[in-house]
């Protein structure tokens, strides 16, 4: 009997240790469900302005400021005083001087009617002709006009590093020339009616020189090769050929 009292007692003890158990994971998740009702409450009330089991006649919380900001103007812009910013640093030199400032500038077309480059006119008098071809630079003039001629020295610069200077008179190349060649080498030589004529000589970088004489813009007559070294040889032209 004692036994059977003893197995009985275990029985209700363990039945007794089961529902308080149990109860305590029920208000567990009885208090899980409450946090999260509140959760989805506040969440609501957050995006929509009041909360959804008020009354519609409640006043509404607007979720956020609808306040309109004024706007504000903000500093103006000030350009870039480049003349001042050259002057601190030291290099207003390369600055473009008051008489090279562009005035005025025009269309350059070929006989066709074709556009092939730009005139600038210059403060100071100079006129910068550049020639183009598919959108590359060819040659850029540069020289002072005259009754709308070139006239005095006329400075034509290629982008492959040469250069040639004439001398133009009312329009027309007359006068001496020097063609400065990319390679260092050059031709000092005279023009005459837009034609060389007369005398020329060529130096060569290496500090030899040939002399040779133009007629018509052609090398015809007596011409000699002379060395860096002082050593001369003598041959002569026809119509273009050394013979």
């Amino acid at each position: 009997m004692k036994e059977q009292g003893k197995l009985a007692f275990g029985i209700l003890g363990a039945f007794a240790v089961a529902f308080v158990i149990s109860g305590c994971l029920y208000l567990e998740g009885a208090y899980k469900i409450y946090r999260q009702k509140k959760a989805s409450e506040a969440e609501y009330k957050r995006f929509f302005g009041h909360n959804k089991n008020s009354s519609n006649k409640e006043k509404e919380v607007e979720p956020f400021p609808l306040d309109v900001i004024p706007n504000v103007e903000g500093d103006k812009y000030v350009p870039i005083n480049y003349e001042e910013e050259f002057k601190k640093l030291g290099i207003e030199n390369f600055l473009p001087k008051e008489e090279d400032k562009v005035t005025k500038k025009e269309d350059v077309k070929d006989k066709s009617g074709n556009i092939i480059g730009k005139k600038e006119y210059t403060k100071g008098g100079k006129v910068i002709v550049t020639i183009t071809d598919n959108g590359k630079i060819v040659s850029t003039t540069t020289g002072v006009e005259k009754d709308g001629k070139l006239d005095g020295e006329v400075t034509v610069v290629y982008p492959g590093g040469g250069k040639d200077v004439y001398t133009y008179k009312k329009g027309v190349r007359s006068g001496k020339a020097i063609l400065y060649f990319s390679n260092g080498d050059r031709e000092e030589s005279i023009y005459d009616n837009d034609k060389m004529n007369g005398k020329a000589t060529y130096f060569f970088k290496n500090g030899d020189k040939e002399e040779y004489i133009y007629k018509d813009g052609i090398i015809d007559g007596d011409a000699q090769y002379i060395y860096a070294n002082g050593t001369k040889e003598s041959y002569k032209y026809v119509n273009g050929e050394r013979q």
